[in-house]
């Protein structure tokens, strides 16, 4: 399982991120193929009302995407860890994985 970076900023490596788009931020080459990596791809995160599960999901830029699933948050990181290197090429995969929580949870004491 990956670590979790808690850094708030909203630039990275000479840009800026938005949305849940990746910043391509440097180049690089397998072979004679060339590709941009990615610096960072942010996760949209929802609970299914169904299941209670927490499910992610991103939209590739360039098509496609990832969508996975787990019963926590500990789970949940593990699955798109797994998805994400699936997803990638080689060398290909963002050095940072950020988790957005689209309903903040809300604690209620009595």
């Amino acid at each position: 399982m990956g670590a979790v970076d808690e850094g708030g900023g909203g630039e990275v490596a000479g840009g800026r991120y938005g949305g849940d788009c990746g910043l391509y931020g440097v180049e690089a080459a397998v072979g004679d193929n060339k590709f941009k990596v990615m610096e960072e791809i942010t996760l949209q995160v929802q609970r299914d009302a169904q299941s209670g599960w927490l499910v992610a999901s991103w939209d590739d830029p360039d098509g496609g995407g990832i969508t996975t699933q787990g019963q926590d948050l500990r789970d949940l990181q593990q699955q798109i860890t797994e998805a994400v290197a699936v997803h990638f090429d080689d060398g290909a995969a963002p050095r940072r994985i950020r988790i957005h929580f689209v309903s903040d949870p809300i604690l209620v004491q009595a």
